[in-house]
């Protein structure tokens, strides 16, 4: 599946992207713990899109990297 074919409400979907840019992070308390925040751009062939980071997960992606499989929930359409 492309980015370009999602719906708003895909679940149990995966696609394959490319990171093509984070952008700053940002560090909040929500409930007394400390968080971090940042959007991606991430692409494929068809389109590219916002794909929000959190906490962990800004150690998992990288700009450059090219991920097998992002759930589409992910990503803000």
């Amino acid at each position: 599946m492309k980015i370009k074919d999602l719906k708003i409400g895909d679940k149990k979907v995966t696609i394959k992207v490319q990171v093509k840019k984070i952008g700053e992070i940002r560090e909040f308390d929500r409930m007394g713990s400390k968080n971090r925040m940042a959007t991606a751009i991430v692409e494929d062939e068809s389109e590219e899109i916002d794909m929000p980071l959190f906490n962990d997960e800004l150690d998992l992606f990288k700009e450059g990297d090219l991920k097998a499989e992002v759930p589409a929930e992910s990503l803000v359409l």
